[in-house]
């Protein structure tokens, strides 16, 4: 099972094949439109200077090898494929900052929680001093 369970259908794959970053970097560009992936992306295409050459590379091989017997139009396989691009996650980061906070409390480290959630350990340190900042302990807030 993918680590990226969060994402949709083809962000998942993308983000199984050339990482999260690429996923979420495709979706905030492309997201909502149909996408063309060539066959071998040029240095002066979209993908490669949106996600860098080697998850480019990553990306059109996975697309141009796979059997696309789903009904999504295909082309041929020296030309590419459309994809229709989803919109990505909805507010990615706080659905990552209430998973990171019920992960916490179920007593996972941060290594844990960073790696299953796909984020910097970093973030998971902020949301972890967020939620103490919020409770005052026993005594509750004042305000």
């Amino acid at each position: 099972m993918s680590d990226y369970h969060y994402l949709p259908g083809i962000l998942r794959e993308i983000a199984d094949v050339a990482g999260l970053s690429a996923a979420l970097a495709i979706a905030d560009k492309k997201g909502g439109a149909r996408t063309f992936f060539p066959a071998r992306a040029p240095d002066g295409h979209w993908l490669p200077q949106l996600v860098g050459r080697e998850a480019a590379d990553k990306i059109c091989t996975y697309f141009r090898r796979r059997d696309r017997t789903d009904g999504v139009e295909r082309a041929s396989l020296d030309a590419g494929t459309y994809m229709l691009i989803p919109l990505g996650p909805k507010n990615f980061y706080a659905k990552a900052r209430r998973r990171a906070v019920e992960l916490t409390a179920e007593g996972w480290s941060r290594e844990e929680v960073a790696r299953r959630l796909g984020i910097h350990i970093r973030s998971v340190q902020r949301y972890r001093g967020r939620m103490r900042d919020e409770t005052d302990g026993p005594q509750g807030s004042l305000f």
